[in-house]
């Protein structure tokens, strides 16, 4: 129990680390990849089993493989774009 407990504050810290890079409450955005300058779509956040890291799964813009990637580097690498137009 203790473990899920620190695995579930894990996942809480990584989510509101991309909502402060996506500015919004909603990290579930588009990001663009800083080097080629595709356009992802985050899917989930999940926690690697091997070593209890939390990971971003994310696939690009328009459908196509699914990837994971920990989230620090995730960071280093994408940075939030405006995603879909929201209904007001």
């Amino acid at each position: 129990m203790k473990k899920e407990a620190t695995v579930k504050k894990m996942i809480a810290e990584g989510f509101d680390t991309l909502c402060k890079m996506a500015k919004d409450s909603n990290p579930y955005l588009f990001w663009r990849h800083k080097k080629t300058g595709e356009r992802y779509q985050v899917l989930d956040l999940v926690v690697l089993e091997a070593d209890l890291d939390v990971a971003v799964t994310y696939k690009k813009k328009g459908g196509g493989i699914k990837w994971v990637r920990p989230l620090d580097e995730f960071i280093d690498r994408f940075e939030a774009v405006e995603g879909p137009k929201r209904s007001k």
